[in-house]
């Protein structure tokens, strides 16, 4: 099985992307980026993030920066998922490397799951 790890600090939308990911996948929650990387720190065996940008702590940007340049967590792809629809802010996720697809929220359970087929597809480990 899959596992997933979703980083958002609205509860809310953390349960809503569970709900669609349903029974097919084993996921873990994260309110921040900095409690991520404790997670990713303890244990790397994720398939796939899906992470929002505007968080406290350490947002998404801060995030996939960091996780570029950490050996052990940088071949996890990310899907970023924001209300955030800057291009310049797009060109700069893409290069770090790791974000692999980006979804406009409110999140579609359909785009969701389309990513995600389609990333894990083209970023077998």
């Amino acid at each position: 099985m899959k596992r997933i790890l979703i980083v958002d600090d609205s509860q809310t939308t953390r349960i809503r992307i569970k709900n669609f990911l349903g029974e097919d996948f084993s996921t873990e929650e994260a309110e921040n980026g900095a409690v991520a990387m404790e997670i990713l720190s303890e244990d790397n065996n994720f398939d796939l993030i899906v992470l929002d940008i505007n968080m406290p702590e350490l947002d998404g940007m801060a995030f996939v920066h960091l996780q570029a340049k950490n050996e052990k967590i940088n071949n996890i792809p990310t899907i970023l998922c924001t209300t955030e629809a800057s291009i310049q802010m797009k060109e700069k996720a893409k290069k770090t490397g790791v974000v692999k697809a980006w979804i406009i929220k409110p999140i579609i359970k359909k785009v969701l799951l389309g990513a995600i087929e389609r990333v894990l597809e083209n970023f077998k480990k």
